[in-house]
């Protein structure tokens, strides 16, 4: 709102797009050398500034002419990858074989129960040795180690051992099996290996050195109760600029919301966990945000086993009905500051059976919305430009008469100081901050009703003149308010405008 006033009085007392009146248009009134001289007569409207080679950032316009200030913070996004890279992790490369049957507690990341892992790629070894005076009839079964319905399976003759040298081998670390393709499918989260060796008498005997390697797994699929775990998210801000410039504000929007955008292809439930979330002020004070929905716990939803590949999208939005956003708007914040993780089943219900694909993700997203709409008290801000009047050194006095017919519901008040260039104050072209444009009414839903008039007259004589000239910088100051009419808010609309017309008085000395 700041942005759009300011710019809108510049555009019309500074720009060189003014339509300025020519000099030989001015109409001499007596010999003594005064004149009357019609400077601007000028309307800007909120659409020319938006339409203006300086577009503002994150402004945009509903369908009825509103404006709002939309800001997004950067997407934190996490994918199944991640997680699959913590299941490898905690996946045994090797399976040592010392009786006939095995079933090992598959411990991958601790609390999580797989009925099913699909993998991507990896290579499968087997190693055993015969140490008997009899050869061996020898069938391997890894019942976990599923493909195409099928468990792996190998089946070998064996030589007796003569008793001395190396033993009789079965292997094929030289050629190994590709596991992409082969899922493994545990018994109670179990890996389930199984051998018999016989010999020529139907008598079971045992193998030595038995092993089984699963070398270099990823995954792309798996299926189970997930335990309970975090997905850590990352710490960001959201930029705010509506006040960025300001150095006094009262500025309290009727609707301001914060929005968190969800997108969910994990196939568990899961919950937001905020860590932190507040705004920090211009002065750099924080105001955390308070609501219900982080009392409540941000649960989101997810994809079922029958939509394996859906996304699952969840909307929070924190507004004045569930948080104290609208409060904290009013503190001039400058920026958005959130810390947030996932909690993967928060609830631990191990009847919850849910699934991870390598392309699932999570991604998060937070939003700040804020549509112009409310009221303004005493809001100020102050830029500095630079101020030449040349040699104009020939004005005795110059009363200036300026006409604002304003068609927004804000008062703007006016201040200038004109500076040399030690910064020293050489004059001010109001006492006090004087009301240039007042405000026109608005009704029940925000918007004006007819423009509003103010006149306004500036008189300078030959000393302030002087003064004035001396100048090399002035300080504009505007205040903005909504007074006029309190205490209803007031609508933004970019057809919306202000006409300035400014004419002078001026005697010169020659």
């Amino acid at each position: 709102m700041r942005i759009l006033i300011f710019s809108l009085f510049l555009s019309l007392v500074l720009s060189s797009c003014i339509d300025l009146v020519e000099l030989n248009d001015a109409r001499v009134t007596n010999y003594q050398a005064e004149f009357a001289l019609p400077l601007i007569n000028s309307h800007v409207t909120v659409k020319d500034i938006l339409d203006s080679d300086t577009p503002i950032e994150g402004l945009s316009v509903d369908p009825d002419g509103t404006l709002r200030l939309q800001y997004e913070g950067v997407e934190i996004r996490r994918e199944g990858v991640e997680v699959f890279d913590q299941i490898t992790r905690g996946f045994p490369s090797t399976f040592p074989v010392f009786r006939s049957e095995i079933r090992y507690p598959l411990s991958l990341v601790r609390g999580i129960e797989l009925n099913r892992l699909d993998f991507k790629s990896g290579q499968f070894t087997y190693y055993f040795e015969n140490p008997h005076p009899d050869p061996l009839s020898v069938v391997f079964e890894f019942r976990s180690l599923i493909k195409d319905g099928e468990f792996f399976k190998v089946e070998a003759e064996v030589p007796a051992y003569s008793g001395t040298g190396a033993r009789p081998t079965v292997t094929n670390r030289d050629s190994p099996v590709d596991l992409r393709d082969y899922r493994l499918i545990p018994e109670d989260n179990r890996v389930v290996l199984i051998y018999s060796a016989t010999n020529r008498s139907g008598e079971e005997l045992e193998l030595a050195d038995f092993e089984v390697q699963v070398l270099e797994p990823t995954f792309s699929y798996a299926e189970g109760y997930a335990g309970q775990f975090i997905i850590e998210g990352a710490e960001d801000s959201v930029g705010v600029e509506l006040l960025e410039q300001s150095i006094e504000t009262g500025i309290q929007l009727t609707d301001p919301t914060v929005t968190l955008k969800v997108e969910n292809s994990f196939g568990w439930p899961t919950q937001l966990r905020v860590n932190e979330l507040f705004l920090q002020n211009i002065d750099g004070s924080i105001e955390e945000v308070s609501s219900t929905l982080i009392d409540e716990g941000l649960i989101f939803s997810y994809p079922q086993l029958t939509e394996i590949g859906g996304i699952a999208n969840d909307v929070f939005i924190f507004n004045r009905n569930n948080s104290n956003v609208v409060n904290l708007f009013a503190s001039s914040p400058t920026s958005m500051v959130y810390d947030i993780d996932a909690l993967v089943n928060p609830l631990r219900d191990q009847s919850l059976i849910g699934f991870i694909t390598d392309s699932s993700y999570l991604s998060l997203k937070l939003g700040v919305d804020l549509p112009l709409v409310g009221t303004l008290e005493d809001y100020v801000t102050r830029d500095t430009f630079a101020f030449d009047l040349g040699e104009v050194d020939m004005v005795k006095q110059a009363i200036f008469k300026v006409i604002a017919e304003n068609e927004l519901g804000v008062d703007i008040k006016v201040q200038a100081y004109f500076l040399d260039e030690q910064d020293v104050i050489l004059d001010t072209l109001f006492v006090d901050r004087q009301l240039i444009a007042k405000a026109t009414n608005v009704d029940g839903t925000g918007l004006g009703t007819e423009p509003a008039v103010t006149t306004t007259f500036i008189e300078t004589d030959e000393v302030r003149s002087e003064r004035i000239r001396q100048a090399s910088q002035i300080v504009l100051e505007l205040s903005f308010s909504t007074e006029t009419n309190n205490p209803r808010p007031v609508r933004i609309q970019e057809q919306q405008g202000i006409r300035l017309k400014i004419g002078a008085v001026v005697t010169i000395e020659n």
